[in-house]
């Protein structure tokens, strides 16, 4: 059997709640980003030999920036398999560390122009 008799397109789609929907649009409206191009920044790697450096997350950030995009940073405050580490918010991000569920993480994501991650499983 090949892989696109199995996977077609409404087998990939994942289902997003309209409750999950709804928090994301008050998440976006919350932090003034309504109708702004975005950008999700997913920086959180298992293993630390995926890790790419904060600096030059923040460098990206920036170039989405100057571009007009707005950059909302998902994941976990704390960095590296371990999870002994803190991670900082990364300047010119709007910050949705620790703050939603796998399902919500995705709600955001389909409303993102781009998504922008490392091996991490999301």
């Amino acid at each position: 059997m090949l892989a696109a008799e199995v996977c077609d397109a409404e087998h990939a789609k994942p289902q997003i709640s309209s409750d999950a929907r709804a928090r994301i649009a008050e998440f976006r409206r919350s932090v003034g980003v309504v109708t702004e191009r975005l950008v999700a920044f997913h920086e959180g790697p298992t293993a630390a030999c995926r890790e790419w450096p904060s600096e030059s997350w923040g460098e990206l950030a920036d170039r989405f920036n100057r571009i007009g995009c707005k950059v909302i940073q998902l994941g976990s405050k704390r960095r590296g398999n371990l999870k002994k580490f803190p991670k900082a918010q990364l300047e010119g991000t709007i910050s949705a560390l620790d703050m939603f569920s796998l399902e919500d993480s995705i709600a955001l994501i389909s409303v993102c122009d781009l998504f922008v991650g490392i091996d991490s499983g999301l």
